[in-house]
């Protein structure tokens, strides 16, 4: 048990706190960002990843006799590891009684239950003694204790990880508002069968043309990253808007239109301008993973459609399919989401196809792809093939097995690759890619699309509910 004496770290809560305030004054307590700091600095030294619930607050002034009173004494220097206290070099006498779970961990056969084991007891460990409620405070400053000297962190890379957690928390709470007004069973009293007929529609379509599942997952990405989550990717271009989103350069491969104006057509004869075409494109990338054996999540509704739409808004806002992790971190952040968003919504990868022209540059020498892999894709391609499956063998169903590719050097587009050169995603990924934790991806893959479901979003009297997807409510009379 280390002293306070030895702790080290207090400059690096109180940079994270710092950020915090700027962007929720008042709202994080320092005993949550110990917590999340905790989790986080496991996860980027390869460990287990795990849910911190929050909620905590500080407690009253710390007294230094009440650490003398508390916990068992180490005997001797620190540091030890399930290995070295099996070999009888455990450092703390206290090592010893762990017996028979530590040579079972110490063979190298148990590290899946050991990661799960340290990610429940340090959930148990995080509940001990917790002020919550009107209890203790939230403190507004983070005040280190004097003579005690803190340490930088590990590495720039973890630091920057922790910096894009706090800047996707600052994008959050700016948009929080609208988001906030978005809801479950939104349409109860003015559609009630709306996510019915949704569902109904996409099945049909996902059951005639099983890859569209994918389609729709990219058609609703590409909708809120670019202004939000306001279906302005849908809308044509015009006389008066010549370049509308859908056709800039990224989206020029987008599909699922049609499949969208027919679940449009359903809603607006059954309940005339009622469903907006944003929570259709919401609730139809939800319904496609479904259908595709994936997960399912309640769809927060309630969004408005946007009325403008240009493909010069795309520019800088869909990080490029050849971005390095840091560049999607950066567009990430700006978007409320976090690293952890990150690698969970690249799982979406699993569905679908990608372009021979957005991976040719990776064929040829790219060492971060497998050599032999490269070949056949180079073989497949020039054969005159446009696509390549994005998981090969498993591009209509959802699953882990992309994390599989990536973590074997198979990944086809770069900014998928990258995710093994970011110490929080590589071991997300790497877990992942055990196919023992899918439940637990698909957990996080649900929070994760609610989440980007919610950027930017319109709401109450913002906006519009269109009639026809694909065109404005004032164009559809002239």
């Amino acid at each position: 048990m280390t002293t306070a004496a030895e702790l080290r770290g207090f400059a690096s809560v109180k940079r994270v706190k710092a950020r915090l305030e700027a962007a929720c004054p008042g709202t994080v307590s320092c005993a949550d960002i110990l917590a999340l700091m905790a989790r986080d600095a496991v996860l980027l030294a390869k460990g287990p990843y795990w849910p911190v619930r929050r909620g905590r607050r500080r407690a009253s002034p710390f007294l230094r006799r009440h650490v003398r009173r508390q916990g068992p004494r180490p005997q001797g220097p620190r540091r030890s590891t399930p290995a070295t206290t099996a070999t009888r070099r455990g450092l703390f006498s206290s090592d010893a009684v762990t017996g028979e779970y530590v040579r079972r961990v110490a063979s190298g056969s148990f590290d899946e239950e050991f990661f799960r084991d340290f990610a429940e007891s340090m959930i148990k460990m995080g509940n001990v003694g917790v002020l919550t409620g009107d209890q203790g405070e939230i403190r507004t400053k983070y005040r280190q204790p004097v003579r005690l000297q803190s340490a930088s962190m590990a590495t720039s890379s973890s630091w920057m990880v922790m910096l894009m957690l706090v800047s996707a928390a600052a994008a959050a709470a700016s948009s929080s508002s609208a988001a906030g007004q978005l809801r479950t069973g939104y349409y109860r009293e003015t559609c009630p069968k709306a996510e019915q007929i949704v569902f109904g529609e996409t099945t049909r379509i996902i059951r005639a043309s099983p890859d569209m599942a994918g389609a729709l997952l990219r058609l609703h990405y590409h909708d809120c990253f670019v202004q939000g989550c306001d279906a302005s990717v849908l809308l044509d271009s015009t006389a008066g808007n010549a370049s509308a989103e859908r056709d800039s350069d990224p989206n020029k491969t987008l599909r699922g239109f049609d499949a969208v104006a027919r679940v449009k057509d359903k809603l607006e004869k059954a309940c005339p301008s009622t469903v907006s075409c944003a929570d259709i494109l919401a609730l139809m990338a939800r319904d496609a993973v479904l259908l595709a054996k994936g997960p399912t999540w309640n769809v927060p509704l309630g969004r408005r459609d946007g009325r403008s739409s240009t493909a010069a808004s795309c520019g800088g806002n869909l990080p490029p399919l050849c971005s390095n992790v840091t560049r999607l971190l950066e567009s990430f952040a700006a978007k409320g989401l976090d690293v952890k968003d990150l690698v969970v919504l690249s799982g979406a990868h699993t569905l679908g196809v990608a372009h021979c022209p957005n991976f040719a540059d990776r064929l040829s020498g790219d060492p971060a792809l497998d050599g032999a892999y490269a070949a056949r894709l180079r073989l497949q391609c020039n054969k005159g093939n446009v696509t390549a499956e994005m998981d090969p063998g498993s591009f209509t169903r959802f699953d882990t097995s992309y994390f599989r590719q990536v973590a074997r050097r198979r990944a086809l587009l770069r900014s998928d690759a990258c995710l093994m050169d970011n110490p929080f995603t590589a071991a997300y990924v790497r877990q992942a890619a055990t196919g023992k934790y899918d439940g637990h991806f698909f957990k996080d893959f649900g929070e994760s699309m609610v989440k980007m479901g919610a950027i930017g979003v319109l709401t109450g009297n913002q906006g519009e509910i269109r009639l026809k997807c694909n065109v404005k409510n004032k164009h559809l009379h002239h």
